[in-house]
């Protein structure tokens, strides 16, 4: 079975997704990672080009529940949360060559797993036959709360939230209107509105729509 999550940022997909995976034991692609994937053997290559060439060698798999990212037999997990492939990562995932490279991969995660996957362009580009569809979505105030609250937690720092707000919104613009994969509601998906939601709320309502049929045997 395939589970899609999409929204904009700060709509909760990823903390939503984890939990859901939880509670109905699936494993939780992080489609973030192979792009960060990417990322990290451009390094390596020195270029782009190379990196596509080489892709074939990423490979996804779990271990313990957990995801594991190797490159050429190599677990590069650790090293994919590192800042220098912030934007790295944000910059390949443009590039339509790596998108159709790396649907690929996550295709074949999609038949050997029950999965719930969480991104932009999940349930409209990568798994446009997955057998639910979600989107999440919250008014801009209360995703720039969540996003403030975030940043403080992880800097201790206080947050410009203004600054955030605004850098939520261009990038919710950028977003909706980029050419490849835009973010848009896929069709046949269940829009949830979580402004005034927890987690564990969000993922209640999701769980009643949910009817499981374990497709696949392998589980976490």
């Amino acid at each position: 079975m395939i589970i899609t999550i999409d929204g904009p940022v700060a709509s909760g997909k990823s903390s939503v997704a984890q939990l859901l995976a939880e509670r109905l034991g699936f494993y939780h692609v992080n489609t973030g990672l192979l792009y960060r994937a990417v990322a990290y053997v451009e390094c390596e290559k020195l270029s782009l080009e190379a990196a596509l060439d080489d892709i074939s060698s990423i490979t996804y798999t779990f271990q313990n529940g957990q995801p594991v990212v190797q490159y050429r037999l190599q677990d590069i997990t650790p090293y994919l949360k590192e800042a220098r492939f912030d934007q790295a990562a944000s910059r390949v995932s443009a590039n339509p060559l790596v998108r159709k490279a790396l649907l690929e991969v996550q295709h074949a995660m999609g038949k050997k797993f029950n999965i719930i996957a969480d991104g932009r362009d999940c349930g409209s580009v990568v798994y446009p036959d997955a057998d639910y569809k979600f989107f999440l979505t919250a008014p801009l105030k209360t995703r720039t709360v969540r996003m403030a609250k975030y940043l403080c937690q992880k800097t201790g720092k206080i947050q410009d939230v203004a600054a955030i707000g605004a850098h939520i919104a261009e990038r919710d613009t950028r977003d909706s209107e980029r050419a490849i994969a835009p973010l848009c509601v896929p069709a046949g998906a269940i829009v949830i509105d979580n402004g005034e939601m927890t987690i564990e709320q969000t993922v209640d309502v999701m769980v009643g729509y949910i009817k499981i049929n374990n497709k696949k045997e392998k589980q976490p």
